[in-house]
C-alpha cells in the first residue's frame, strides 16, 4: 500500500509521531540540558517564547538577564529588580536563548524537560 492511499488522518498521525520522535531521540542536541537551574530570581515562570541571556560563570552557575553590558572590567547583568554586575574574569560565556515553552518555578527550560521525559517513554515502549 502506497503512501497516498492511507487515510489523511493515519497520514497526519504518522507525520506527527516521527516528528515527536525524532526530537525527542535528538532531545539534547534541540533543548539542551533538563536539570540545569538558570536562575530562580530571574527566570522563573517565563512564560512561553521568552527570551533572556544566560550567562555562564567560572564557578558553574549560570544567571539570566534581560539584557547585557559588557565593560572591560564588569559586566551589568538587567533583570528583575536593580542592575547586578560580575567580574569580567568571572564570565565564561554569554548567550541569548529562547524559552520555546517557557520556564517552571526553578528556571529550568520546559521543552528540554519533556523532550527529556519523552525520550523515557520511548525507552519503556521500546523495551515493552
Amino acid at each position: 500500500m502506497s503512501w497516498r492511499r492511507l487515510p489523511p488522518r493515519l497520514r497526519h498521525g504518522l507525520a506527527g509521531m516521527t516528528i515527536l520522535t525524532t526530537l525527542c531521540v535528538l532531545g539534547p542536541a534541540v533543548a539542551g540540558d533538563p536539570v540545569a537551574i538558570i536562575d530562580p530570581a530571574q527566570a522563573s515562570l517565563l512564560p512561553p517564547l521568552s527570551r533572556r541571556w544566560v550567562v555562564q560563570l567560572a564557578d558553574g552557575s549560570r544567571t539570566a538577564a534581560t539584557g547585557v553590558e559588557a565593560g572591560e572590567s564588569e559586566w551589568r547583568l538587567l533583570g528583575r529588580g536593580a542592575p547586578r554586575t560580575v567580574p569580567a574574569g568571572k564570565v565564561i560565556t554569554a548567550r541569548q536563548h529562547f524559552f520555546w515553552l517557557g520556564t517552571d518555578t526553578l528556571g529550568r527550560d520546559l521543552l528540554a524537560r519533556l523532550l527529556w521525559g519523552g525520550r523515557v517513554s520511548l525507552a519503556v515502549g521500546a523495551l515493552a
